[in-house]
């Protein structure tokens, strides 16, 4: 096998163990109050019970992801474009989806265990930060954001200043051996074609900021000043995140318009794409161990309560679906994994997804209409 395909073998299979671990892990990131989407008291977060849960969930899980990567290096082996490509497009979402129906497995086992233990809320309480709020972080503003346009510009820039060099077919796909497996006819729009690719992922990428900075706030009743400063620290690093790591990927546009002007070779273009989504990936990863959702890990002096504060597990549809007609909130912390999700149950959220999936799907149509 030729070295350079190897490495490219190489970098891809990475992804299927650094997923699976987090995938693993996920219940160990959750704060103390949560256990597998299931609201219980703080201080029952070690129950004895819980603990073989969460250990069983995670054993699993790496079993299956040892299997998993064991099983893509075989077809490297055996043949890197016809069985490699196909066991990990297959095994990675399939890791996914287990991780997924291994958690409602638990789910129920620790709804069982809060209805043995009598677990439950004496009342819904809410909490409300009184006075300055100057000790605790805020995600960056919105305006950060413009930094996506000298990208673009820059993109333009080399399309129109190299167009006189690009081919008359311009190569848009190489399989893991480097050859041309699609292309396109040079024309002037094809300038417009990476601009228009990342355009659309940037479009994504502030919508993920609009996120983190409307989300409701992870913040427990029970100790909330220490919970608003874990969840301030938590917001703003993931709004860091996601602009420097969405800025390094924008900047794939400017690659790959030097790939069609002949600068940078097909090969050496995948080893750059490759190596910008390990930092993205891995960044991710790094932030959420070293995090947990809504600053889990973050080490401020711990705080376990007695008692639940709040239940809402009834919104919570499948684990995963919040639905709440009566919050105003649209975008709210998840359940189960680091991140944020929607609201269900209000308009707003649909008519936003709506006008997202619009953009999208209008942009991947000309992305097509293009190539």
């Amino acid at each position: 096998m030729h070295t350079s395909t190897t490495t490219l073998l190489l970098i891809l299979s990475a992804f299927i163990p650094v997923s699976g671990v987090i995938l693993a892990i996920t219940p160990y990131l959750m704060p103390s109050g949560e256990c597998f989407a299931v609201t219980i008291p703080s201080a029952r977060s070690h129950d004895r019970t819980l603990v073989g849960y969460r250990r069983m969930y995670c054993g699993i899980m790496v079993a299956c992801t040892t299997a998993v990567t064991a099983a893509c290096m075989v077809a490297a082996r055996l043949n890197p474009d016809h069985a490699f490509l196909p066991c990990f497009i297959i095994g990675l979402p399939a890791l996914f989806i287990l991780g997924y129906a291994l958690m409602l497995v638990f789910r129920v086992k620790v709804q069982h265990v809060k209805q043995e233990r009598g677990w439950h809320a004496e009342q819904h309480r809410a909490v409300a930060i009184i006075g300055s709020d100057g000790d605790v972080p805020h995600p960056i503003s919105m305006r950060w954001n413009l930094l996506y346009v000298p990208v673009f510009a820059l993109t333009l820039a080399i399309g129109y200043a190299g167009y006189d060099r690009m081919p008359e077919r311009i190569p848009l796909q190489v399989n893991l051996s480097g050859q041309v497996t699609r292309s396109m006819a040079k024309s002037p729009m094809a300038i417009w074609l990476p601009a228009l690719i990342f355009g659309l992922l940037a479009l994504v990428l502030v919508y993920s900021q609009y996120v983190i900075v409307h989300s409701k706030k992870g913040v427990d009743p029970d100790d909330p000043r220490r919970s608003a400063r874990a969840y301030g620290l938590y917001a703003r690093a993931w709004s860091v995140f996601t602009l420097i790591a969405g800025l390094i990927v924008c900047m794939l546009a400017p690659v790959m318009e030097l790939t069609f002007t002949g600068v940078i070779a097909s090969r050496q273009a995948m080893v750059i794409v490759l190596n910008v989504l390990i930092i993205a990936i891995g960044g991710s990863a790094t932030l959420s161990v070293m995090l947990g959702q809504n600053g889990s890990r973050i080490s401020l002096g711990t705080h376990d309560g007695a008692g639940m504060p709040r239940d809402d597990d009834a919104h919570w549809k499948l684990g995963v679906f919040y639905v709440d007609h009566d919050d105003a909130s649209v975008f709210v912390p998840k359940r189960f994994g680091v991140g944020w999700t929607v609201n269900l149950g209000r308009p707003t959220t649909w008519i936003m997804l709506a006008i997202l999936i619009a953009l999208i799907v209008g942009g991947f149509v000309a992305v097509m209409m293009l190539a």
